[in-house]
Order: C-alpha cells, then structure tokens, then sequence
C-alpha cells in the first residue's frame, strides 16, 4: 500500500511540472533541428539559436551555470557582439519578433522542449526591441511561462541569435 501511495504521488508531482500543450500541438521535431553543440536550427525561420541563455555553457548534454540579467541594452548588445559560440562571429540579442518566434502558445510553459529546461530563476526573455518613446533601457520582453510579450524597464535575460546560413 505504502508502495502504491509513493508511486502515486510520483507520478502527480511529474504531471503538475510537465508542460501541458493543446491538442494538435505540432512537435519539435518538425520545426527545429538540435545541432548536438549547444545551438538550435528553426527549419522554419532560418535563424540558429543559442541552447543555453546568455551566461551559460554548453557541457554536451545541458546548460551549466548561471545566466545574467544585464545591466541595460548597451551591455547586453556588447556581449552578444563579443560572443564567439561555437566559432560563430555574427550572434546578436534577437528583435521581438524573431524572440517571439520561438513561443510555443500551444503550450504552457509556453516554449518548445528542444530548447531544454526553462531557466528557473527568470522567465523573461529580453529582445532588442525598445518600446517606442521610451529610453533603449525599456525593452519588449516575452514571458515565457504564458507566451505574453510584455514591457521590461531594464534588460532580463538573453538567448542569443544569427542566420543559419
């Protein structure tokens, strides 16, 4: 019985903490391609993606590490220029909707699983794009726990971007 209950509780705690998508849900497999290096291809957009959030490492299997908010937009597009991942030269912070592009409204977490585990101290995800009349400090973000785009006084974290050619 005591093997039963433990088996039982198991299984609802793994359920409350899995992504609960729609039905239709398209998988991930049809859209992007895991490059096994730490990047991710979107078939469908053209763009390659950083696995691991801006601070982070790529060990071969997951992200090691602590990703970092940045200090404003000046900073976090100086990193992303100084970035060579991978021996790429061209990684730069995503606009709006290319980072919009990589949410998977069919899901809550509203993200596609190739991209691995969420980042658990932080589900805003920064893009280059200022709000209109605003400092370059007040970025549009995306939530990524419901997929809602959101206005962001100062810069959260970053997944870095470049064509995929």
């Amino acid at each position: 019985m005591r093997t039963l209950f433990l088996s039982l509780s198991l299984l609802i705690s793994l359920s409350v903490s899995a992504q609960e998508c729609n039905v239709g849900y398209a998988a991930d497999g049809q859209r992007f391609a895991d490059n096994g290096d730490g990047t991710i291809s979107d078939l469908s957009t053209g763009l390659m993606w950083q696995k691991c959030v801006f601070g982070q490492t790529w060990d071969g299997e997951q992200c090691q590490g602590t990703g970092v908010d940045h200090r404003d937009m000046v900073e976090a597009l100086s990193n992303a220029e100084r970035d060579t991942s991978r021996g790429y030269f061209d990684w730069r912070v995503p606009n709006i909707k290319e980072l919009y592009s990589i949410v998977n409204t069919d899901c809550r977490p509203a993200h596609y699983q190739v991209f691995g585990p969420l980042y658990l101290n932080d589900y805003t995800y920064s893009s280059s794009t200022t709000n209109i009349g605003n400092s370059i400090d007040s970025v549009m973000s995306v939530y990524i726990v419901d997929g809602s785009i959101k206005t962001n006084l100062g810069v959260r974290l970053i997944r870095l971007v470049r064509y995929d050619i």
